[in-house]
């Protein structure tokens, strides 16, 4: 088959749109931020997220 003659391949459109807004968001929250300073913001992210389990079960 002659690849002049393809269908392009079917993008769904929503999900271009919320990953430019992504990628948006991200590069303008964290554009001038190192990567190991990015990996310090992780840290207490994951302790929050155990912090907000141990309050949430009985």
């Amino acid at each position: 088959m002659d690849r002049r003659f393809e269908e392009p391949p079917t993008v769904d459109v929503r999900q271009s749109i919320c990953a430019v807004r992504i990628a948006f968001c991200c590069r303008s929250k964290y554009s001038g931020i190192d990567v190991s300073d990015a990996k310090k913001l992780k840290v207490p992210e994951v302790e929050n997220a155990k912090l907000k389990k141990l309050l949430a079960d009985p």
